[in-house]
């Protein structure tokens, strides 16, 4: 029987179909040059644009940029909210 590698040596994953393989010293080092070119933004405008990244749902979005219509919904789930759950002073309501 042949010896096998240790970076080759599989590493199973209840959530993976094929194993995985280990990364050899050669690919952590490519990593690694890679990610140091990897800075990010330098601009004020790339810099801003992500910075909201992380927002993916229009509801978090600031509450002046709603319509209307979405001013309306919020307003209406949080009566409903309100309703369901008894909020008792300014702390639980807020």
């Amino acid at each position: 029987m042949a010896a096998v590698p240790v970076n080759a040596i599989p590493v199973q994953h209840s959530y993976s179909k094929r194993p995985a393989l280990r990364p050899t010293p050669q690919r952590l080092a490519a990593n690694r040059r890679n990610a140091a070119r990897s800075t990010g933004p330098r601009s004020a405008k790339g810099k801003a644009r992500v910075a909201r990244n992380a927002i993916k749902h229009g509801s978090f979005v600031g509450t002046e940029r709603w319509t209307q219509q979405q001013h309306r919904d919020f307003a209406e789930t949080f009566e409903g909210l309100c309703e369901d759950f008894h909020p008792h002073g300014e702390r639980e309501l807020g």
